[in-house]
């Protein structure tokens, strides 16, 4: 009898407990921005549209081949560059091939920390990309264009890049 009311005590209060705790959880929603091109599709994604200054958070872009035959990809190293309002990595100035198949991603992760308190804006774009040895038809590079010297304008043209997603830092 005493294992009984002990198993039903244990058991309610894991019951009660539980729903307790998911009542007062919010659930939090990853937020980001997609762009398509005739052969290529670039996702940046965030966990939260709202981190905690000094804590850790990762961003992901993922540059998915949308094409029907395998392909040689030309792109600077990482093919995917990250920045939250000018904080973010380089490129190398080497172009690498990376042969791709239907429906394959290149994913890239990188970690940012935010000190202070405010509203940033994630960016994310690819690096020029060329299948095959010709320049790809880009997508969302208007605003680069403006920036580049015209010399450029036939790399900048075969960039993907997305809206800025704005991080607010509590």
């Amino acid at each position: 009898m005493k294992r009984l009311m002990l198993s039903l005590t244990i058991l309610s209060l894991y019951l009660f407990g539980c729903t307790a705790n998911e009542e007062n959880v919010e659930p939090v929603e990853p937020v980001g921005e997609s762009i398509e091109s005739n052969l290529f599709s670039l996702t940046v994604t965030a966990p939260s549209s709202s981190v905690q200054a000094g804590e850790d958070f990762e961003v992901t872009g993922t540059l998915k081949y949308n094409g029907e035959k395998p392909i040689e990809l030309g792109h600077a190293q990482p093919p995917i560059l990250l920045s939250i309002d000018e904080q973010g990595g380089g490129q190398e100035d080497m172009i690498v091939e990376t042969e791709m198949s239907p429906g394959e991603e290149l994913v890239i992760k990188s970690t940012f920390n935010l000190t202070e308190q405010g509203t940033y804006s994630l960016r994310g774009a690819t690096t020029t990309l060329t299948v095959d040895g010709e320049y790809i038809e880009g997508a969302g590079y208007e605003e680069l264009m403006d920036e580049a010297p015209a010399k450029f304008h036939s790399h900048v043209k075969s960039v993907l890049a997305i809206e800025p997603v704005q991080i607010t830092v509590e």
